[in-house]
């Protein structure tokens, strides 16, 4: 049996399909649909991970709300991300101390579709509808953790 249709048989985790045409799901690396996969999300942003994941920002959001100064790459990309998960409109022209406000206030939303369905994936109890965008991403990352999937 060739090797390919052996590790399908398996059960081996699918790539993307460039293909996909949305009558069947596009897996990714996690195993899950490439449409959806918060990690996937995460991983392909372009925005160190570390920042995505709020071990950069998150502890020092209330010290950095002050600064007057314009948005670091990191917090630009981290603010972006943020309003396209949760379909708010992303504003450049924020100085670092705005962008520390707002990302305080979208931190505390409810969890993103991405990341409820994430978690349903990953854990499957139907506890993401309670969660905030931050615990929801707190909940995603130790999941992950524990699994031993790639992401930050």
């Amino acid at each position: 049996m060739p090797l390919a249709r052996r590790e399908h048989r398996l059960g081996a985790i699918k790539q993307d399909d460039p293909t996909a045409d949305g009558l069947a799901m596009a897996a990714c690396a996690h195993g899950m649909d490439a449409a959806w996969c918060y990690l996937c999300r995460v991983d392909n942003e372009g925005t160190d991970p570390h920042v995505l994941w709020g071990l950069e920002f998150d502890d020092d959001l209330e010290l950095l709300e002050t600064s007057t100064d314009p948005m670091s790459p990191e917090m630009s990309g981290y603010l972006r991300f943020l309003c396209e998960e949760l379909h708010m409109r992303y504003d450049e022209t924020f100085t670092h101390g705005e962008a520390a406000m707002v990302i305080q206030g979208l931190l505390t939303d409810p969890a993103s579709e991405n990341q409820r369905r994430t978690l349903m994936a990953l854990d499957g109890d139907g506890t993401a509808d309670t969660l905030s965008y931050g615990q929801a991403r707190t909940s995603i990352r130790r999941m992950i953790a524990l699994r031993g999937l790639r992401s930050a």
